[in-house]
């Protein structure tokens, strides 16, 4: 009965300081120039990249999101906070196990084989209980889900930005490849003028300069088709590392006139409070609240901890008689351990 209201007691008392929100210490102007009076709210969907209408970057976005390999590493570190949890939560229950242990000694005599020699058999089951009085494990406990939080977020702020580099570097794609159409257009259109030129020469009609300057405009227009090609497949080699794959290049695609679809502009008038649904601000408000959870931790571990400990189990002399009535043992500890000198480790 006393060990179930001590348990009751677990808790009790908080140590952790209420958490506050950091004031920015900015004062808000009473109103926007450009702020809308009336309309529909602004709803923000999170696959923003739909709103381009382009089925190739939805089937990049989705391999991102699945073979990328800072997105992988960021969902590793999820499950490695999630087992933290487990692990730090488990400190909060009773520990319990199974021993068995055989001991042989001999008692007086001076010689080998005079004295008593005692044979111990023993089987238990080991229980040990931390009474969580000053709330040192919840605090802990606490703090590792909001690390876990914390890591949540920053998985979504790294697939948002790696989501973003491959939308960039695709539009970049995109418009390299419609350069290379035009300058191959130009150059075509600049070997009809060059030949233009030269029949006029041949006809007395032109001069050599003529012919001399047409040919360097072509010449010019030639050699901007390498450098496009080296840039081109730089880009695609990036795309291929951002998709988790190796650095590889694709045949230029022929892209239309209108290949780039122009969204609308931007409203004016959003709310500021948008900016608390980015995950990177969400994950540094969850390490700020994991950090005042660990302080009350920190304050609770500098007084006593109260520890039950329990065995049960059966001890004999002999193995054909230790599982029996007779050989039962129990025994029901508490302890009380108060730092005293640590060299400041508690204190910092």
């Amino acid at each position: 009965m006393a060990a179930v209201m001590l348990a009751g007691l677990s808790g009790c008392f908080n140590m952790t300081p209420d958490y506050h929100r950091p004031a920015l210490d900015i004062r808000q102007p009473e109103s926007f120039r450009n702020a809308s009076v009336s309309g529909p709210a602004l709803l923000v969907d999170d696959p923003w990249w739909r709103e381009f209408g382009n089925p190739e970057i939805d089937k990049m976005v989705e391999e991102v999101l699945h073979r990328n390999w800072d997105v992988r590493l960021a969902a590793a570190r999820i499950l490695e906070a999630g087992w933290n949890v487990t692990r730090v939560r488990a400190d909060r229950f009773p520990s319990i196990g199974l021993q068995g242990t055989a001991d042989r000694r001999k008692i007086g005599g001076p010689r080998v084989e005079s004295g008593l020699v005692f044979n111990t058999l023993e089987t238990s089951v080991p229980a040990t209980f931390e009474l969580d009085l000053w709330g040192r494990l919840a605090a802990a406990e606490k703090a590792a889900r909001y690390d876990l939080l914390m890591e949540e977020e920053n998985r979504r702020t790294v697939a948002h930005t790696v989501i973003a580099e491959t939308v960039k570097r695709y539009f970049e794609m995109e418009a390299i490849e419609r350069r290379l159409q035009i300058t191959r257009q130009s150059i075509a259109a600049f070997v009809r003028s060059l030949d233009f030129v030269q029949r006029r020469y041949r006809h007395g009609l032109s001069s050599v300069l003529a012919v001399r300057q047409a040919r360097r405009i072509l010449a010019e227009a030639e050699a901007i088709i390498p450098d496009l090609q080296q840039q081109l497949g730089s880009i695609q080699q990036q795309i291929a590392v951002l998709l988790g794959r190796y650095p590889s290049t694709r045949p230029e695609q022929v892209r239309p006139e209108d290949y780039f679809k122009r969204l609308p502009p931007v409203p004016a008038g959003l709310t500021s409070e948008l900016l608390q649904r980015r995950p990177d601000i969400r994950a540094a408000e969850a390490r700020l609240k994991a950090a005042n959870e660990r302080i009350g931790a920190a304050k609770a571990a500098r007084f006593p901890a109260i520890t039950l400990t329990g065995r049960y189990g059966y001890s004999s002399d002999e193995l054909n008689s230790l599982i029996n009535p007779a050989s039962v043992f129990w025994n029901l500890t508490a302890g009380l351990t108060q730092p005293l000198f640590d060299a400041g480790k508690l204190k910092a």
